[in-house]
């Protein structure tokens, strides 16, 4: 095989899959940016404040408007039966109920849950859903509260893997 006829070949093997993802990026056919299920927090809430510094632990947060009504009550249900199915990670992980009402009784029915009284629950970007807070409480993503339209457990789904990829690219513990 001789030299131009080797490059003749060669070439359009090699450009042709740089083309194409060229095209694909004009023309828009992959939705980019998908490696988390949950919503980004649009701007920066720290929602624990005061949290103790040895305590390295990540939080799901369920945070009403105000009282805990039914559609709270399913977003304590189905994170605490996220919590149960983490296993051994469990202990990289608290649930907390982040509401300005207190709820003794509602604690009862769900023992794995924290309360803290100073927790900023007021910011309108972070009410109504369930949380993902970092070790230094910065809320990162937000699900929504389940109601009728959506299943729990395509939720706390979402919920686990978006969690434990952020616990399997924490630095902090190294």
């Amino acid at each position: 095989m001789n030299k131009t006829k080797f490059l003749s070949i060669f070439l359009p093997i090699c450009l042709l899959p740089l083309l194409l993802a060229k095209l694909a990026l004009h023309f828009e056919w992959f939705e980019g940016g998908t490696a988390s299920q949950g919503e980004w927090m649009p701007e920066e809430v720290f929602v624990l404040p005061g949290l103790e510094a040895h305590e390295k632990v990540w939080r799901l947060a369920v945070i009403p408007a105000n009282d805990c009504t039914e559609r709270c009550q399913q977003g304590l249900h189905t994170v605490q039966q996220l919590f149960i199915g983490l296993g051994r990670k469990q202990v990289q992980v608290q649930p907390w109920l982040l509401s300005t009402e207190p709820a003794d009784t509602i604690l009862q029915q769900y023992p794995v849950f924290q309360q803290q009284p100073g927790a900023n629950s007021s910011h309108a970007a972070v009410q109504n859903y369930i949380v993902i807070v970092d070790v230094q409480g910065l809320a990162l993503l937000r699900y929504p509260l389940p109601n009728d339209e959506q299943l729990p457990a395509d939720i706390a789904r979402a919920i686990r893997s978006d969690l434990l990829k952020l616990m399997n690219y924490d630095r902090i513990r190294v």
